[in-house]
């Protein structure tokens, strides 16, 4: 993870992979041990991770399919085990974002659909669960790229905002969470960006408000990455504030 984080895939791919040669030995020992098959089913997503990274698409989508259909038979086994069913979901998830990638949006859409499914039932089985809500919005905003790219333009708009209402209400509950806060400016980002590129509306009604969050999250001296800082630079020049 932490030669992850440097930047230098290379020997963290090593690393995932000599955990993971320990992983399979331990799943092929005792089948029976679900905690040793989620381990491997993990390993198997921090290999398609770096994969993914260094631009091998097919074999990050072989790791992340092996991760799947272990995924996928822990979750068979016990539906009551909400951890099981999220790592699913975000099989999934991992699996849309290679289609999304590759340029193959209808499998992309159907991953992206599956992983939906499971979020919602979580969201609906804990609506006081703040990370499930926000996986929840994270899943309508992956079907709303992949139903724009596909001149989807109704159901886009609305995969887009349904995400926004999830994220407003977290980032009210906690106007202190960074990460809500630019949840939110993302949403408003892909909502102004949509509606401008589309030209179904009024864009500079998000616009005004992505840059009202960005405003206040700099106000409240909350760290800005150098993506989020460059695009309030941009909105303040478009609208001289």
């Amino acid at each position: 993870d932490v030669l992850s984080a440097q930047g230098d895939l290379g020997q963290a791919l090593k690393a995932y992979q000599n955990s993971h040669s320990i992983f399979e030995k331990l799943a092929a020992a005792d089948p029976s041990n679900t905690e040793w098959q989620r381990d491997l089913s993990v390993s198997f997503n921090k290999v398609g991770d770096v994969l993914s990274a260094q631009g091998d698409l097919g074999q990050a989508l072989k790791a992340y399919q092996n991760s799947l259909q272990i995924a996928e038979k822990l979750a068979a086994a016990d539906p009551s085990n909400t951890e099981w069913q999220r790592d699913l979901s975000v099989s999934f998830i991992k699996i849309g974002d290679v289609f999304s990638a590759q340029g193959d949006l209808g499998q992309a859409l159907k991953a992206y659909q599956n992983s939906h499914s499971i979020f919602e039932k979580l969201a609906a089985a804990d609506p006081s669960n703040s990370s499930w809500q926000r996986d929840l919005s994270v899943s309508f905003e992956k079907m709303g790229d992949v139903l724009s790219a596909q001149g989807d333009l109704g159901q886009a708009l609305k995969a887009y905002q349904n995400s926004l209402a999830i994220r407003e209400k977290l980032a009210a509950a906690d106007p202190s969470n960074s990460s809500w806060q630019r949840d939110l400016v993302v949403s408003y980002y892909k909502l102004a960006s949509f509606v401008e590129q589309s030209q179904s509306g009024d864009s500079d009604v998000y616009w005004q408000k992505c840059l009202a969050m960005l405003q206040n999250m700099r106000d409240k001296n909350m760290f800005l990455d150098p993506p989020i800082a460059n695009l309030l630079q941009q909105l303040q020049n478009r609208f001289g504030k």
